[in-house]
């Protein structure tokens, strides 16, 4: 925005710091906006959800009197939304699945900026089930601490792994609780009785697998 400016960098250490040193500067108004760039706030470059009503925001532009913002698939085709707004903000509703580029541009009576981009994924899909490998079920568990390992057949997407691990079918008497995203757990378990555990996975988008395999295992104290 125009105006005077002061700016000041202080040098610092783990005991101490020195004084600010101090520079102004001035920023003149423009109506020329073609040197200009809109700067994208929400959703964050990269954002990946799975809702389908998606808040979208920008930083206001001095001297801007509209801005274009679109939503587009990542792919090239034609855009799935475009509006012309004098605000900086847009609610979309109804966004399919898929990749895609949004993309704002502000004018005014005589000059526009080039379009400014961030990319945004929808993503609906349940993650797959994940199989459960170590200890196999109905086996006794000997080793020290109990290593819980599990595979998934996704690749290349970031997913997250809540695993529980308690004394009963319903899993109201949970003795583990905790989200990895990793394929495997080495817990420490006092009671030399029967365990069940499963594990329930949730991908970048917050998208749940709905059920879950329940193995259990006892654990013997070693020799």
């Amino acid at each position: 925005v125009p105006g005077t400016y002061e700016w000041g960098v202080s040098a610092e250490n783990g005991s101490s710091a020195t004084a600010f040193f101090i520079r102004s500067l001035q920023i003149d108004s423009t109506s020329d906006l073609r040197s200009q760039k809109v700067t994208l706030d929400r959703p964050l470059n990269g954002f990946i959800t799975n809702l389908e009503n998606v808040h979208f925001s920008w930083a206001p532009l001095y001297n801007a009197t509209s801005y274009y913002i679109e939503l587009r698939p990542s792919n090239g085709s034609s855009p799935v939304f475009s509006k012309t707004t004098p605000n900086d903000t847009v609610n979309i509703s109804n966004i399919p699945e898929g990749s895609f580029v949004w993309a704002v541009k502000a004018s005014n009576q005589n000059t526009s900026t080039d379009f400014s981009t961030q990319t945004l994924l929808i993503d609906r899909k349940a993650p797959e089930r994940p199989t459960l490998l170590t200890p196999g079920d109905r086996t006794s568990a000997t080793a020290w601490p109990v290593l819980l390992s599990w595979k998934r057949s996704e690749t290349g997407a970031k997913f997250y792994d809540s695993v529980y691990v308690a004394i009963d079918t319903l899993f109201t008497n949970k003795v583990i609780s905790q989200v990895v995203d990793t394929t495997f757990l080495s817990v420490t378990l006092t009671l030399d009785t029967t365990y069940f555990w499963k594990v329930k996975t949730i991908d970048a988008a917050g998208n749940v697998i709905d059920k879950v395999d329940v193995r259990k295992f006892t654990k013997i104290k070693p020799l």
